[in-house]
């Protein structure tokens, strides 16, 4: 049984708002912003099945939250070493294998997927294959863990893209 309680409180995904406040957990900050990403896709001319994948892909961008480097940092102050940006890349890199059915087979494709979603401020994470397995297991076990269940939960939200579809960046149509 995954426990969502634990999840929220123990990865934060932004400083509290009042000194002493709770954290807003990683969870809430990614699903407020495919909240926003939801409506900007109503008014888009993407199909259905685009914009579900979309807001997917838009909702894990901060998975990368989710990872002990980033709860030090905003427990201790403690530097990141490695971004969050680039833990996301990781992190979603490690979880392929559950984001295969909705992104579709090209491995690729996906990985250029999370490259992109994953470098949202500006800079995209190092492509060096063994430099972004090490950041997946720098997130630690738990994390990873953690990691995978959130996503398994953001594919039960959108999930119309993945039944009996190929997956979009198989057919090269996201947009």
């Amino acid at each position: 049984m995954i426990d969502w309680r634990r999840i929220l409180t123990d990865w934060a995904g932004k400083f509290p708002v009042h000194e002493g406040g709770p954290a807003h957990p990683a969870v809430y900050h990614m699903l407020d912003v495919a909240a926003v990403a939801e409506v900007l896709v109503q008014q888009s001319e993407t199909t259905h099945a685009q914009g579900q994948a979309l807001v997917l892909l838009i909702a894990l961008h901060d998975l990368g939250k989710i990872g002990n480097a980033f709860r030090n940092m905003l427990n201790s102050g403690t530097a990141q070493g490695k971004a969050h940006w680039e833990v996301s890349e990781a992190l979603l890199r490690h979880h392929d294998g559950l984001l295969m059915p909705v992104f579709g087979g090209d491995q690729q494709v996906r990985h250029e997927l999370y490259a992109a979603i994953a470098g949202h401020h500006g800079k995209p994470p190092p492509s060096d294959r063994h430099q972004i397995l090490r950041t997946a297991h720098m997130a630690g076990h738990e994390a990873r863990t953690d990691a995978g269940a959130v996503i398994e939960l953001f594919i039960s939200l959108w999930p119309e893209e993945h039944r009996g579809h190929r997956g979009v960046a198989a057919r090269n149509d996201l947009g």
